[in-house]
């Protein structure tokens, strides 16, 4: 009869144990190697482009770029008038609207939709002033974006600013202040679309007194060959300051000759006589842009642009000879509407102290 080895069945039983552990284990190890394998390989195939959907403003660019390949995609845009799109992925925005555009790679397509947004206003009323120390002066900003409005001054010891509380419409008041006798300049920041204004700031330790001049000269038009030159009766002279005094008028027009606040803001403006003369005298001194309105003959281009529906366009050329340096847009706009279909003439002129500076002009003939 045999005898049972204990010692024997131990060792036997930690065999059978030991297998059984290992026949659970290694299936579960394996397990998990084939399902990291197959998430890898499933996160290598997976492409997508950086943005499904953007906005920027006209003018502004973005990239977009494609993940997940090291394929060279092929990028269209299917409204290029709103938003283009290089071979590199980098958008370009043209003017308002929405744009798709689309990476191509083989036969698969992503797509961003691309809203372009027009910039908002952001104007300030003068971007160089001049002050006495200890004296101050406002400018009026111009928003109606989204964004928060900052300055910041390149030379503190120069000058000081603070915003004025309160908004009045989209328009809002920052004050600078003299400090010492220097120029500096302060910049105003939107943190939106990221643009910024530079002031020139000059802070003089007293200020200088106002030195004048005077302007005078005819005006003439061609009335025929028999009669040749004659007399531009009416004819209108204005003159616009190049120091930006007048950039808060928020309105001028060629009847406006008597009209104080003009003449504070060293605007100035007046007619021919019955023989084509003018003089304005007590101008007071520095660079100008003179308007010369005739009152007896017209133009062709006006009437061209009647024909064809582009008097806007017409008006608008006429106003950025003033804006933005001389004008705001929207007077710079009325007094352009004042030309109406009537020649005109510009030119800049400079006004020295204790001056006479002649301007005249001929109109030639008129159109009708």
């Amino acid at each position: 009869m045999k005898k049972f080895d204990s010692k024997k069945w131990r060792m036997k039983k930690l065999f059978i144990l030991g297998a059984l552990i290992l026949s659970l284990v290694i299936p579960m190890v394996d397990g998990i190697n084939i399902d990291n394998n197959i998430s890898t390989v499933q996160a290598a195939l997976k492409i997508t482009i950086s943005k499904k959907k953007a906005s920027i403003y006209v003018g502004k660019t973005l990239t977009l770029k494609i993940k997940g390949t090291k394929k060279k995609p092929k990028w269209s845009s299917n409204k290029k008038s709103v938003a283009t799109v290089s071979s590199k992925g980098k958008v370009r925005a043209k003017k308002k609207g929405v744009a798709t555009i689309t990476a191509k790679i083989g036969k698969e397509k992503y797509t961003c939709k691309v809203t372009v947004k027009k910039l908002p206003i952001f104007k300030v009323s003068s971007d160089d002033i001049k002050i006495t120390k200890n004296k101050s002066k406002k400018i009026i900003v111009t928003y109606n974006g989204k964004g928060t409005l900052e300055y910041e001054i390149e030379d503190e010891a120069i000058c000081s600013c603070k915003w004025k509380k309160g908004w009045q419409g989209n328009k809002c008041t920052l004050i600078i202040t003299g400090k010492r006798k220097g120029d500096t300049i302060v910049r105003i920041k939107n943190d939106d679309d990221k643009r910024d204004i530079e002031i020139d700031v000059t802070v003089v330790s007293k200020q200088q007194p106002v030195q004048y001049g005077n302007i005078h000269g005819n005006i003439s038009y061609y009335y025929n060959k028999y009669y040749g030159n004659r007399a531009d009766t009416g004819a209108y002279i204005i003159l616009i300051p190049k120091n930006g005094a007048a950039k808060n008028i928020s309105n001028i027009s060629k009847y406006d000759y008597n009209n104080s606040n003009l003449k504070n803001a060293s605007v100035y403006i007046t007619k021919a006589d019955g023989n084509g003369n003018y003089k304005i005298s007590h101008v007071a001194t520095g660079e100008y842009r003179v308007l010369l309105i005739s009152n007896k003959t017209n133009s062709g281009v006006w009437f061209d642009a009647s024909e064809s529906n582009t008097l806007d366009s017409y008006y608008n050329n006429i106003a950025n000879y003033f804006t933005p340096e001389y004008l705001s847009y929207t007077a710079a706009k009325n007094l352009a509407e004042d030309v109406s279909f009537y020649k005109y003439h510009i030119e800049d002129i400079t006004i020295y102290n204790n001056e006479d500076i002649q301007l005249s002009h001929d109109f030639g003939i008129t159109y009708i």
